[in-house]
């Protein structure tokens, strides 16, 4: 069931949303220290609440997300003076440029509690049927990409199972944060290739058709937050979320030479 309100309450408890996601869809691009703790401020409020979230985004300007666990930065000068941040979740680097993140966020005691792993099977099906449709009409599926390098600097250039393949060139990759039994998933949908990272190649480039970002970003978010949720709600960060954003983000700001491993 889909519903349109604007005058959600952040901390609302869960008896009075039963099942119910909270869909945020950025207009505009945020820079990565706020992407990166907004997500966290949402897995805090999921945790306090119960409350389900789904966010679809873009970068303000071309960044460079490192996964937690990544401690060197060798790699980060051959593509040029970015912003980096760091992410919640593992995996690789992921670059920023034409691309769409999704972000969800969901309670303890979710459905997939015994194998959280299992969550990225029900959001990349959705992702996959999404973009199956008109006007997408892309054909993906799971399987590790051509060549894949696990030691790979670059999230695009790993492969896993889960991830989402065309023609060879991985498209979509997710990665998770738990704690206390909420689970943090985002994942980056590679739409066109960056001049920053030639050699990856996106949804527009292998189509060659250009995407309309609006509707693909509502596209998505519609499908994601249903398959985690019987209900949707439409809304945007209220004011006293965007304010411990603010307190967090730069606590997510990367700088070359920083000591990686505190």
């Amino acid at each position: 069931m889909w519903s349109e309100s604007r005058s959600l309450v952040m901390g609302t408890q869960p008896s009075t949303l039963p099942n119910t996601c909270v869909l945020m869809i950025d207009k505009t691009g945020r820079s990565g220290a706020e992407n990166m703790a907004l997500d966290e401020v949402l897995l805090e409020e999921c945790l306090s609440s119960g409350q389900r979230f789904v966010r679809i985004y873009t970068w303000r300007e071309p960044t460079l997300s490192l996964g937690y666990f990544q401690k060197s930065l060798d790699d980060v000068a051959t593509l040029g003076r970015l912003p980096i941040v760091r992410r919640l979740s593992g995996g690789g680097a992921i670059l920023h440029h034409h691309e769409v993140t999704y972000s969800c966020v969901v309670p303890p005691g979710n459905e997939w509690q015994s194998d959280p792993t299992e969550l990225y099977r029900v959001v990349h099906d959705v992702i996959i049927e999404s973009l199956f449709q008109v006007p997408y009409e892309c054909q993906l599926e799971y399987r590790k990409p051509t060549n894949p390098n696990n030691s790979e600097f670059l999230c695009f250039g790993r492969g896993d199972k889960n991830d989402l393949i065309s023609e060879g060139h991985k498209i979509v990759g997710s990665a998770q944060r738990r704690r206390r039994g909420a689970i943090l998933q985002h994942g980056s949908i590679l739409l066109k290739r960056s001049h920053y990272t030639p050699v990856f190649s996106g949804l527009s480039d292998l189509s060659n058709r250009e995407f309309d970002l609006k509707t693909l970003k509502t596209d998505l978010g519609r499908t994601i937050a249903e398959s985690i949720s019987e209900n949707t709600i439409s809304d945007s960060p209220q004011p006293e979320i965007l304010d411990r954003v603010n307190r967090k983000s730069s606590s997510y700001i990367v700088s070359i030479g920083d000591d990686l491993d505190c």
